[in-house]
């Protein structure tokens, strides 16, 4: 059985005849009638029968008919597509600029080996943002960190995500460190200690609410702080030895000043700066995308793999 036979039917039947059907199908009559005829031979029974109105289907052709109908709804379907990888389908993610960074470096090219059909566009943002940005944009996946420290906060951003009806889980949890410049004398010297700290200010976002400033700020110096908009502000900073400042390791180190060399994470001996637990949040399965759940899926097994060291 050819898909030839299966057109030649349908078009028969459309025109109640032979002749008309062959026009169309830029044949001649008897081809048509040879191709009906092979297909009757194969299936075994008469589809056609000729009366004085015209070619009319017999019982068993009008059962058959109906599925010749779908099959050829089908092919012109796959006719018509283009291939999923030569379009890609867009996922959005919305993060801070540490996770963006961290993402394209690593995640990125490791779904484009397992899902060469989805193009991902990271969206950055303070993470102060990051919900309202994935409520107005429209924006199903997000990766938002939380301070454990900062209970008030933690709790209200918690609620909000379960006000919305999204799922969310953690996937990593990055310890906070300090960075220096590699060559201030802080970062020098063999051990820094808590006492230490009052010699170089601390650069933070320009927002009153920065939680390193609340929970650390009064461990730095008070003279010539630094308060910045982006965290490449903060590390140009950084790597002129103008200020200290204080992110996650892990996903920092594909920062540029910190891939360069120019900015390095250093402990401070007695004093715990806590972590950044990174948060998957993203619409309930049934709502996503199959993309966006492939991605989903993706993402979890990355960070499972990844050792916060």
């Amino acid at each position: 059985m050819r898909i030839e036979q299966l057109i030649a039917f349908d078009k028969v039947v459309q025109h109640s005849s032979f002749t008309k059907a062959a026009n169309e199908l830029y044949t001649t009559q008897p081809s048509v009638s040879k191709m009906i005829d092979a297909l009757e031979d194969e299936l075994g029974h008469q589809l056609l029968r000729r009366t004085s109105r015209g070619i009319e289907l017999t019982a068993y052709g009008k059962w058959v008919y109906g599925d010749v109908k779908i099959i050829l709804q089908m092919v012109n379907g796959w006719q018509e597509s283009t291939p999923l990888e030569e379009v890609p389908r867009e996922v959005h993610i919305q993060s801070t600029t540490t996770m963006c960074n961290f993402l394209s470096a690593g995640f990125i090219p490791c779904l484009k080996d397992r899902h060469p059909d989805i193009n991902l566009l990271l969206h950055e943002c303070r993470r102060s943002e990051i919900i309202h940005k994935m409520e107005e944009n429209g924006v199903h996946i997000g990766l938002l960190p939380i301070r454990k420290e900062n209970q008030a906060d933690s709790t209200a951003t918690l609620e909000r995500i379960r006000k919305n009806g999204w799922d969310c889980c953690e996937v990593i949890e990055d310890p906070e460190y300090l960075f220096l410049g590699s060559g201030h004398p802080l970062a020098l010297t063999g051990e820094i200690t808590p006492q230490m700290l009052a010699q170089v200010p601390l650069g933070t976002y320009s927002h009153v609410n920065d939680d390193n400033w609340l929970l650390f700020g009064h461990y730095f110096s008070g003279e010539a702080g630094f308060r910045c908009h982006s965290k490449d502000a903060i590390l140009q900073y950084v790597a002129q030895n103008r200020c200290a400042a204080i992110f996650p390791r892990f996903t920092s180190q594909y920062e540029y000043f910190v891939s360069q060399g120019a900015v390095q994470p250093v402990m401070v001996h007695g004093l715990d700066f806590g972590h950044a637990t990174f948060l998957l949040v993203h619409q309930s399965g049934k709502s996503l995308l199959r993309e966006e759940q492939s991605v989903v899926c993706a993402l979890k097994r990355y960070f499972k793999d990844c050792t916060c060291k």
